[in-house]
This record gives C-alpha cells, structure tokens and sequence, in this order.
C-alpha cells in the first residue's frame, strides 16, 4: 500500500480542509484566531525544527480554529440529542470518544474509562 493512498474518510477530511483553507481571502489571511507568536514558539519547542516557513504558523492557526470548530459541533450535537441546552465538559468527552477523526485526543481526556464503555456500550445496542 502507498504512504499517499488515504481511506474514504480520511480523504473526505483532507478534501474538507482544503476545501475550508482555499476559501480563506488572502487579504484576510493574517487574520488568525490564535497569535502566531505563541504557535511559532510551540513548533521551536521541538528540538528537529530549525527554520519555520511564514505560511505554516498561519495554516495551523486556520487548521486549528476548524478542529475546535468541527469537535464543538460534535459536542453540541451530542447536547442536543439529549434535550439540553447547556454544553458541558462531559459533551465534549462524549464527542471526541465517537468519532473516531477524534481517537488521538482518547488519551488526554478525562473520565476515558467511563466514557469509553458507553460509547460501546451505544454501538453496540
């Protein structure tokens, strides 16, 4: 198997962000949720990185505010099914435990354990 063949959903995601990136105005590009400064220090704290392109801290500022975007709407999808209206840190744990974009972040959440069997407990119902 080819490095570069990807899975339909992993495609699918990688079409999504380009998709999103693409529609980012170039005039508007230095509009960043997040300060570029703080991300260039974050890349610089792994000892391997030596130079760091002016269009990369950009990207994953642009990349990073879709994630938080795409895992609050998961979570507040979450919500909705259960007929609340107030979005809970559990809301949150819930999504990134059930979508498996997510599977990275199931060892930096809390209450995993927990949350890990109701997932498969609800799969499997």
């Amino acid at each position: 198997k080819h490095p570069m063949d990807l899975s339909a959903p992993r495609r699918a995601n990688l079409e999504f962000l380009l998709a999103h990136v693409s529609k980012i105005p170039y005039s508007n590009i230095n509009d960043t949720s997040f300060p570029i400064s703080r991300i260039k220090k974050i890349l610089r704290m792994d000892r391997n990185v030596n130079l760091i392109g002016w269009e990369v801290p950009i990207l994953l500022s642009h990349l990073t505010d879709l994630f938080i975007r795409d895992l609050s709407f998961s979570s507040w999808n979450y919500t909705k099914n259960t007929e609340r209206r107030v979005l809970r840190k559990y809301d949150i744990n819930i999504a990134a435990f059930a979508n498996p974009e997510f599977d990275f972040l199931i060892n930096v959440m809390p209450y995993g354990d927990m949350i890990q069997q109701q997932v498969r407990s609800s799969r499997l119902t």
